[in-house]
């Protein structure tokens, strides 16, 4: 049986200053595809695919409730045009498992991943 070494634990820091460059919502999308870039990876090496070269799309959209706190809409895409369909939805099936953000509701956090065209 393989071992599979687990991700190596990182840890990354971000200081926000006066309006800063980028809006919340740019900034949680970019690393919402960037945290699922690396478990699709993952999943593809799990599963022996080759999934040459992949690409993640990730949409982030906070909406103020009516009792003044926010929630978040994150919509993910997973585009690896080397892959058949079936493989694709494999590994998408498998890195929406790995990753701390698997699809669901969770509290004021929806997640949508699906396999792109």
């Amino acid at each position: 049986m393989d071992v599979i070494e687990p991700t190596p634990v990182r840890r990354a820091e971000a200081v926000a200053v006066d309006e800063g460059r980028f809006s919340p919502e740019q900034l949680h999308a970019e690393a919402m595809a960037g945290c699922l870039w690396h478990a699709v990876a993952e999943a593809a090496g799990r599963l022996g695919v080759a999934a040459g070269k992949f690409r993640v799309a990730a949409s982030s959209q906070f909406v103020g409730g009516l009792n003044g706190e926010y929630s978040v809409e994150v919509v993910a895409t997973v585009f690896a045009p080397g892959l058949s369909a079936e493989e694709l939805h494999g590994v998408v099936r498998e890195a929406d498992r790995l990753w701390p953000y698997t699809s669901g509701n969770w509290g004021r956090i929806a997640v949508r991943v699906g396999a792109g065209d």
